[in-house]
């Protein structure tokens, strides 16, 4: 039914290979869920960050009101102190900062010498619906560009044609560093994923990160099967024989 990501199968890097090319981007590594895509992504810039530049280039820059999961990364990368997401565990994941949502000056001075990536979703859904301005989101671009900073795009939410787009960064001509994706990913199923570039995967090595459920055959083959990679009727032959792979199975659980 699924394995981890030690292992390759078929499925997984036909969808890998897709969702690469669709998106531009060079490498994937898959997930459980958005908030541990947002986890991979905030740990693989942290460590790209300390191996490039030394020990204390981690900082990272989020939105206030932003949301990015409930895992303790995720949530200390939510902008919203004082919201429920964060009370009661004792103190955040110490080096983020928080700025206003649309507002590129700020995000600007709360950037320091120790920062290395900007973190942001192109729209927030917290309190409404909220999307990033053409100039916000290019300024952070050029931004990081300038400074040997990365840019992390939370698509979460709005990946996977949710906003008219493949990723709503499209909209704004830019690329980013990290893009995190789950939900409209798999369709309904559970799966998740960041993509990089080839230049700031390298920070993942054996042992950096893993997945207990990276390959989960159903949300796999399902977006392969909605990307085009399989016709109707592979993808429908496919379902009947895990079915009655799964009937057997409880009624042998019944005896």
């Amino acid at each position: 039914m699924h394995t981890f990501n030690y292992p390759y199968t078929i499925p997984q890097a036909l969808l890998a290979e897709k969702v690469c090319t669709t998106i531009g981007m060079d490498k994937i590594f898959f997930q459980n869920s958005g908030t541990e895509a947002n986890e991979a992504m905030i740990k693989m810039a942290r460590k790209h960050g300390i191996e490039k530049y030394g020990p204390n280039r981690y900082h990272i820059v989020t939105a206030k009101m932003g949301f990015h999961g409930r895992t303790f990364g995720a949530m200390s990368a939510t902008g919203q102190p004082g919201n429920g997401c964060q009370v009661g565990f004792g103190p955040m994941t110490y080096g983020f900062s928080y700025a206003p949502y649309n507002d590129l000056e700020a995000f600007k001075d709360a950037c320091t010498e120790n920062t290395i990536a900007i973190m942001i979703e192109p729209v927030q859904g917290e309190g409404g619906v909220h999307p990033a301005t053409m100039e916000f989101m290019k300024g952070l671009r050029e931004f990081c560009d300038e400074n040997d900073m990365l840019l992390l795009i939370d698509e979460v939410q709005t990946g996977w044609c949710r906003t008219g787009k493949v990723m709503s960064y499209m909209h704004y001509g830019i690329k980013p560093d990290i893009v995190s994706m789950a939900k409209a990913l798999g369709g309904g199923m559970p799966i998740g994923a960041i993509c990089a570039t080839e230049e700031v995967a390298k920070a993942f090595t054996p042992g950096s990160h893993g997945t207990t459920s990276a390959d989960i055959r159903f949300p796999v083959l399902r977006h392969l099967q909605r990307l085009g990679n399989f016709s109707t009727e592979i993808w429908l032959a496919m379902r009947q024989r895990w079915v009655l792979i799964l009937w057997k199975n409880l009624q042998r659980s019944l005896m």
